[in-house]
């Protein structure tokens, strides 16, 4: 029998009205909202020490009672729960596809372009359109495309290259480009207005990149002007203003192709082309002054570069050379692992990793005019597969790649012969699973699954052989303890009047007392 069958039938009708209200009301839960991390501190059956207060949060759980054969589900209900939880990711071992389509069918609207997705799973996009002379802002909220002109400039007075976005934790933008006339224009979008907060000149337009660090505070990468590049240089915003400095100015035609991230200590990792000497080379401050390191210089190096920090602060770029594309990985003051990605001609590229730290590169085949996208798995081998360009249409190029909050990469670039602004998107097989541990008294701990921000649902453990009200407790990623007011009411099958008698040995079985 059920437990709402139990309630509905006679035996209940013996049971104190006082029991009855407990066990179906909906009781108080107090939490506190943390933040999750990638490993529980927690197993079943382990209590982890209570480390921190509890704030109040208003939540509610039903039903409110169980056999005590266990696996009775609960559901848990309030706010603030994947910030509690433990994300669990794992892969699906799926083989998912790209699916392309058009952003901007206005003519003219194929230039340099840059990606990046909130936390809401907006798709944002900034481009620009070459025969409007307009930088345009594309949002896709799930619903479709709206677009609107961030600035226009009439007659063709100007044009802006090398644009380029990174999101910050605050879910605003930040955009760097270059604009004729040798200027660097950073631009800051705050969900309603953008804005320009630093303009600098003397930029020359072989590659910029823009990186945020823990304090949403922007970074930007550049070359000064020269035959090719004269120089490597950083603006950066200390919070108060904004400063630049040279990074690297030790030969006339050095700091092309720059690419920027910063790692979990706001250190800066920066991988750039020496074209006086041929060389690939990377700089870092990590140690607390600026180190250089040469990469490379066999092969015609450095071309196209792209920097990202790893999870453990470790360092992967790719970057091209005359033999393709090709990546760079290891820990700054070390001996590095180089490899190759691909043959293909690899012109234009972009890098991001996913939460396993795996690489997924796009990069436009110049030959072919296709745009091509290479990953490794996490046994460490590359496969190379097309994006878009079937049927003889030239796209790929100034692509760019993001991946948002449930691992889909999502890629903007260039229909060049058409003219057109497209996207693409692909699931890349992580899948979230967020779980918490709800402890039942002495009977231990259950891992529960976080359906969503609101929602708990978790098994009751076997209990013992009589009726018991335990205690309940909520366990977070960080360690807390949050108690639940009120206990929960385990019933025995063998003892349904709740008097505390099994019925094998109770006289009235059916009625309680």
């Amino acid at each position: 029998m059920s437990i709402e069958s139990w309630l509905m039938s006679g035996v209940s009708k013996a049971v104190p009205l006082a029991l009855i209200f407990l066990m179906s009301m909906m009781v108080p839960l107090a939490i506190h909202a943390g933040h999750f991390a990638s490993e529980s501190p927690l197993q079943d059956g382990h209590q982890a020490a209570y480390t921190g207060s509890s704030s109040n949060l208003s939540a509610t759980f039903s039903p409110t009672s169980g056999w005590t054969t266990g696996g009775q589900n609960i559901t848990i209900t309030g706010s603030g729960f994947l910030e509690m939880a433990t994300n669990n990711i794992y892969d699906d071992g799926l083989i998912h596809s790209w699916t392309a389509t058009t952003v901007d069918y206005i003519q003219g609207g194929y230039g340099d372009q840059a990606i990046a997705v909130t936390s809401n799973g907006d798709v944002h996009i900034v481009y620009w359109n070459y025969d409007t002379h307009e930088l345009k802002h594309a949002i896709n909220d799930g619903s479709g495309w709206t677009r609107s002109v961030i600035v226009s400039y009439s007659g063709g007075s100007s044009d802006i290259r090398e644009v380029e976005m990174v999101v910050d934790g605050s879910d605003n933008l930040h955009v760097a480009h270059y604009v004729t006339g040798e200027y660097l224009h950073y631009r800051h979008y705050n969900g309603t207005n953008w804005t320009i907060p630093y303009t600098t000149s003397n930029v020359d337009r072989w590659g910029m990149d823009i990186a945020v660090d823990s304090n949403n505070l922007a970074r930007i990468v550049y070359n000064k002007p020269d035959y090719v590049c004269g120089g490597l240089m950083l603006a950066y915003d200390t919070g108060s203003g904004w400063t630049k400095q040279g990074l690297d100015t030790s030969s006339t035609l050095v700091g092309c192709y720059p690419s920027i991230d910063v790692d979990s200590n706001d250190a800066v990792h920066v991988a750039y082309r020496d074209h006086t000497n041929s060389r690939f080379n990377y700089i870092t401050n990590e140690s607390g002054t600026w180190d250089k390191y040469m990469h490379s210089n066999t092969n015609t190096p450095g071309y196209y570069t792209q920097t990202k920090v790893k999870s453990n602060d470790d360092v992967f770029i790719v970057q091209k050379n005359s033999n393709g594309l090709r990546y760079a990985e290891g820990t700054p003051g070390t001996s590095w692992s180089q490899g190759g990605i691909s043959g293909d001609s690899a012109d234009d590229t972009s890098l991001f990793l996913d939460a396993f730290d795996r690489p997924h590169v796009l990069h436009w085949k110049s030959s072919t005019d296709d745009l091509l996208y290479s990953t490794r798995s996490t046994s460490g081998s590359w496969a190379t597969s097309t994006v878009d360009g079937t049927g003889g249409n030239d796209v790929g190029r100034s692509n760019a790649l993001t991946i948002d909050a449930d691992h889909h990469l999502h890629a903007a670039y260039s229909d060049h012969g058409n003219k057109h602004l497209r996207y693409a998107t692909m699931a890349t097989g992580l899948v979230n699973n967020y779980e918490i541990t709800v402890e039942f008294g002495p009977y231990g701990n259950v891992t529960g699954t976080v359906m969503d921000d609101s929602t708990i649902v978790v098994a009751t453990p076997v209990a013992g052989s009589q009726a018991e009200s335990v205690s309940l407790s909520i366990w977070d990623a960080d360690g807390h303890e949050h108690v639940l007011a009120d206990p929960f009411q385990f019933i025995s099958p063998d003892d349904p009047d709740v008097d505390g008698v099994l019925s094998d040995v109770d006289a009235c079985p059916s009625t309680w007392g």
